[in-house]
Parts: C-alpha cells; structure tokens; sequence
C-alpha cells in the first residue's frame, strides 16, 4: 500500500521539530513544519494536511485554539495534541471533550509509538521504514513543504514514487528496515548487574541516573558524601523531586543569594511560620516580600539545585530502592534530568575517564536510537556538540563524526557520553 501522508507539525523549539521531522519523514511522512501557531494555521490552509501534531504552549495561537479551529473549520483533520507542562488527567480529557482533539500526549514521546497512533488515526496499518530508491532524473524539491504547496489542491493526487525521486510509501509487504542484536552495542557502564548500593568511585552519579532511566525504575536514590544527605526520587526512571540536608540548597538560601530577600527578613519569617505552624513561602508571599510567581521558580531552581549538586559529586556512598509509595504525596513535574546532566559534563574535566571509555570505539558506528532521539530536543547544546551532533547518522564513524564536525575527541566524547547515558546511540 502506497500513501502520500502529509502531516503539520507545530512545534516552537527548534531541535525537537526537526527530531521528530526527521524521524517521520524516514517513515513515509511528508512533514510540514511550522513554529508558531499562527504559522501553523497558515499552512494548514494553505497546504491541506492530513492530519497535525502540535504542541500545546506556542507563540501566537496555542495548541488548543488550533485544535478548535481546525475541528470547526470546513476540514476537521485528526489533530494530535502534545505538551511537557499539562499532565493532569483532567486536562487530557478537556483537550478532547472541549477541543476535540484525538489524542493527547505527554512529552519525552516515544517515536515508534508516534507512529503507530498517527497510522492509527489515518487508517493504516502499521509504520514501515522507507527505502531510498536510486533518483529518477530529476531535481528533489528544495524541501517537502514545496511539493505539499504544489499538491495542497488536491492531496490525494500525488504519485508517491514521482514526489521527489524517491519512494514516499508505507507498503505492507516491506519489511522495516532494522540492526540485528549482534551489531548493536548498548550502553553496558563496564558492570554486569546495576548493584543497589555501592560508592560513587565505581558507580558515578550520572551513570547511576542514567541506568536507573533505562530501567525506568521508580524509587529514590540517596547519595551520601560526610554529613551532606541528598535524595532523588525518579518515576518510572526520571527524577521528580530532589531532597537535600544542604542548607545552601533550599529555595529560601536561593532566594538571599539573588538578593530576592534579606537574611533578616528571612530570618523573621521563620520565625513567624514556626509560631503559626506555617510555611515559610506562603508567609514571603503574604508579607510581599515575594510574588507567586517568584516563589514557584525558585521552588523549581531548588529541585534543579538540588539535583545537580547529585550529579557533580565525585566521591560518596549511594542506595537505591525500588519504592513507589511516594507517588501520591510528591506530584512535582519531571526534573530536566537530561539537560542537567549535560550541563554538567559539559562543565568537568573528565576526559582521561571518557576517553578510556570510547577510544576503543573511534572506528565503530554510531547512530541514533530513534525511540528515545527526542529526549535530545530537550538538552541547551552548545554550538560544537550540536554540530557534531547533527553529523550522527548509523554511517559515519566516531572518528568521522569528529573529523567533519571539526571537533576534537575530547568534545566528541562528551557528547557521546550524555547520548548513550539516556540511550540516545548506539554502535556497531
């Protein structure tokens, strides 16, 4: 079965637009990619999409105003809505009863699964990687939003095998195209079992997270170094929430530090809080020596603080423990573990430990593990492993990656560091 789907994809941050770009269109997908919404909405009159995928938080016009006008508009399309912020059952369910979206999906996604609903919605059977077929004489279009424009009359007409001079099609019969076991090699971290307590020495803090991520266990990790106690508790591999006995690490220290409030006066509201059986920030808000909006960041930062200071410690004793009856006390967003992570290899010096780790490894292949690529969209990269970055494709050797990107090794390991810890690579 041949298709010629095109899909409107709505996403404001860069990286994770074309993540999802590249991964779709290697599925037959012709993606129209929009960054904003009223860009979006633009396109979708002026290209005649089959169906869209947007984010809910946008500049311009958000997700759910889009949804809503497409589904009242002449040509209600499925719209497939997605977003990191709102998690809450309640507001998937409005996203469909008051929008009318068809489905609604919590970001990181998994990709293959994306796939499979967006086939779902359109009524076919399954996703099937494409195969490049050899050019067909002519020029490719400088990109697919110019074949959709030239086809937006009618959508149905186009000759999937004469689009670009390549085969565009989902067929039945074909078989995706996949990497046997034994080529693939996967993040083993040296050990053959993920020990529940250990040191730090052998077991350091973002080899922790990480293995714990590809697990997707729920539980907490308590890291001890001297008297500092500091406890991540992750769901389903991903830490939610950061405790620490480091007084430098509350929002309230956060917040003298910035100037925000003065050690008097924070002194003089805990005083109070303790005497009413308060909190200390209800009380900064009360008293306006903070606004709401204050307090919620630096409550964030804390966490964020928190769990970053978990991942730069060197030396300390570790214990993890699967245990998920804190779920229903602690309902805290998901802590941008991925982004902290990198930040902080970013930052240390350890390359003689990286580069004992992939130096056996210059001359193999790397390539992207598509169904966690996205999470890459949510990391700050700097300018060098972004490019490097880029030049990932399951052709290229390590040593290629860093010869064409015009990065050092040093910087290359790095990179490659952050990616296999969250299962973003692979190599054969």
């Amino acid at each position: 079965m041949s298709t010629n789907i095109k899909l409107l994809l709505i996403e404001d941050n860069q990286d994770l637009r074309e993540i999802i770009e590249e991964f779709l269109e290697a599925y037959g997908f012709i993606v129209l990619p929009a960054k904003d919404g009223q860009e979006g909405l633009d396109l979708f009159e002026r290209a005649v999409p089959n169906i869209v995928l947007a984010d809910v938080l946008l500049p311009k016009v958000n997700g759910f105003q889009i949804c809503e006008k497409i589904k009242k508009g002449p040509r209600p399309v499925p719209v497939v809505l997605m977003s990191a912020l709102y998690k809450t059952y309640s507001m998937q369910t409005e996203a469909k009863t008051k929008y009318g979206a068809d489905e609604y999906l919590i970001k990181p996604l998994n990709l293959m699964n994306l796939a499979r609903l967006l086939c779902r919605l359109l009524g076919i059977e399954k996703p099937v990687r494409i195969k490049e077929a050899e050019p067909a004489g002519e020029p490719a279009p400088e990109s697919a939003a110019v074949a959709a424009d030239e086809s937006a009359a009618n959508p149905e007409a186009v000759d999937p095998a004469t689009r670009t001079g390549s085969l565009y099609v989902l067929p039945d019969a074909e078989e995706e195209i996949a990497i046997s076991d034994e080529e693939e090699t996967e993040l083993d971290l040296d050990r053959p079992t993920f020990p529940e307590a250990g040191d730090l020495v052998d077991w350091p803090s973002p080899v922790l997270i990480g293995e714990i991520f590809r697990r997707k266990l729920t539980g907490k990790l308590n890291v001890t170094n001297g008297s500092a106690v500091r406890t991540l508790y992750l769901r389903e591999g991903v830490p939610v929430y950061a405790n620490s006995n480091v007084a430098g690490e509350s929002f309230t220290q956060l917040l003298v530090a910035d100037g925000k409030v003065t050690a008097e006066q924070l002194g003089r509201t805990e005083r109070l809080a303790r005497e009413r059986g308060s909190t200390v920030g209800k009380l900064l808000v009360e008293n306006a020596l903070i606004d709401q909006a204050d307090l919620a960041a630096y409550l964030l930062r804390e966490v964020d603080c928190r769990a970053e200071a978990v991942l730069r410690l060197a030396a300390g004793k570790y214990s993890f423990a699967e245990d998920d009856s804190w779920l229903e006390k602690i309902k805290r967003p998901e802590i941008n573990i991925f982004d902290l992570t990198y930040q902080v290899v970013a930052k240390q010096n350890s390359e003689a430990d990286l580069a004992e780790r992939y130096d056996g490894r210059v001359n193999q292949v790397v390539f992207k593990n598509e169904e966690n690529l996205l999470l890459a969209g949510r990391i700050q990269w700097r300018e060098e492993h972004l490019d490097a970055f880029i030049l990932i494709d399951g052709k290229r050797t390590v040593a290629e990656v860093a010869a064409e990107s015009g990065q050092s090794l040093p910087v290359i390991h790095q990179l490659l560091y952050v990616l296999e810890l969250f299962d973003m690579i692979r190599f054969r």
